[in-house]
C-alpha cells in the first residue's frame, strides 16, 4: 500500500479513535455516577425507616427486609463494579491505539524507517497507560470494592445472627465476610488486567 494511503488511513483511525475515547470515557463516568445513585439508595431507605427512632438503629439488628436490600444493592453494586472496571480498561485501549499513531508520525519525522503495520495494531512498545496502575482503574476499583463490600457484608452477616443467636462473633463474621468480597473485587480487576495485558499487550 502506497505511504500515502495509509498516511490517510492512520488519520482517519486517530479521528474515530481519539472520539472513540472521549465517548468511552463518559460512558465510564455515567456507570460510576449510576453506581453512586444505587449505592446510595439504602441510605435513604434507613433514614426513611428510623426518622422517628433514630437511636433504634443499630447495624447489627437491622431488620430482615433491610438485610436482603443490602444483599441485593451489594450484589447491584457488585456487577456494575466490574463493568466499570471493563469499560475503564477500555479507555486505556483506546489510548493505546491513539499513542501508537502518534508515535508512527513522530518516527516518520524523525526519519526511522517504517514498518506501518506495526502502527495500526499496538505496537510492542507503546505501555501506556497501563491496565494495572494506580492512576487509571485500581482506585476505582477499589473504592467500589469497599462500598460493595460493606453493603455485602452487612447484609450477609444477617444470616450468621440466624445461624448464632448470641452474636459472639458476630463482628469476626462481618470482617471476614467483608475481607473475602473486597479481596475478590481487587482479584477480579489484577487477573482482568494481566489479561488484556497478556492479549494486547
Amino acid at each position: 500500500m502506497p505511504a500515502n494511503d495509509i498516511t490517510d488511513f492512520l488519520l482517519k483511525e486517530y479521528d474515530r479513535l481519539s472520539q472513540a475515547y472521549f465517548e468511552a470515557r463518559d460512558i465510564t463516568a455515567k456507570w460510576v455516577k449510576y453506581y453512586l445513585i444505587i449505592m446510595a439508595a439504602p441510605f435513604s431507605f434507613i433514614a426513611f425507616m428510623f426518622r422517628e427512632k433514630p437511636l433504634e438503629f443499630d447495624f447489627s439488628h437491622l431488620p430482615d427486609t433491610l438485610s436482603i436490600l443490602m444483599i441485593l444493592v451489594g450484589t447491584v453494586g457488585l456487577f456494575l463494579a466490574f463493568i466499570i472496571i471493563e469499560s475503564a480498561a477500555d479507555n486505556i485501549l483506546y489510548a493505546r491505539a491513539v499513542n501508537g499513531i502518534r508515535k508512527a508520525f513522530l518516527d516518520r519525522e524523525s526519519g526511522q524507517e517504517l514498518n506501518w503495520r506495526q502502527y495500526i495494531i499496538l505496537p510492542d512498545d507503546i505501555k501506556k497507560p497501563r491496565y494495572l496502575g494506580w492512576k487509571k482503574t485500581l482506585w476505582i476499583t477499589t473504592i467500589t470494592g469497599l462500598i460493595n463490600s460493606c453493603y455485602l457484608s452487612i447484609g450477609v452477616s444477617k444470616l450468621y445472627i440466624w445461624y448464632d443467636k448470641s452474636m459472639a462473633h458476630y463482628w469476626l463474621a462481618t470482617g471476614i465476610i467483608w475481607l473475602v468480597f473486597f479481596i475478590g473485587h481487587l482479584a477480579f480487576y489484577i487477573l482482568d488486567s494481566q489479561k488484556k495485558e497478556e492479549k494486547y499487550g
